[in-house]
């Protein structure tokens, strides 16, 4: 499940394949000019990164590695639901002009669909 969220933010930012987990989020979210933006305010964008980063931490970094024979379905089921919660959050994200695959202009819009210059 964090192998696609994952994966979303690398697509939305642009960031290094070889970034993962809390580097990741920190390198797309956090900074001046975060790559991924959820608010104009700083106080929001932090919130926003570091529920990232702490699902990342906390859900991603446990189940990343081996299975978790004591989690139950209702477990499982809130997992996935905090991932989709968090997927959903990425396709509203502001995500800054800049480059995207090589041409200049190019922007993801809300359903990651690439928009740009017309041809």
């Amino acid at each position: 499940m964090s192998v696609i969220l994952e994966d979303r933010v690398r697509q939305l930012s642009g960031c290094s394949e070889k970034l993962s987990g809390a580097e990741l989020i920190s390198a797309a979210m956090s900074g001046e000019k975060p790559r991924i933006l959820f608010s104009d305010r700083k106080d929001l964008q932090e919130s926003a990164h570091l529920l990232f980063r702490g699902c990342s931490g906390f859900i991603r970094n446990e189940v990343m590695h081996k299975l978790i024979p004591s989690f139950t379905r209702q477990r499982v089921s809130q997992m996935l639901t905090m991932v989709d919660y968090l997927l959903d959050l990425l396709s509203t994200a502001k995500i800054p002009d800049r480059t995207c695959y090589g041409v200049t202009g190019w922007t993801f819009e809300r359903n990651l669909g690439l928009t740009g210059p017309p041809y």
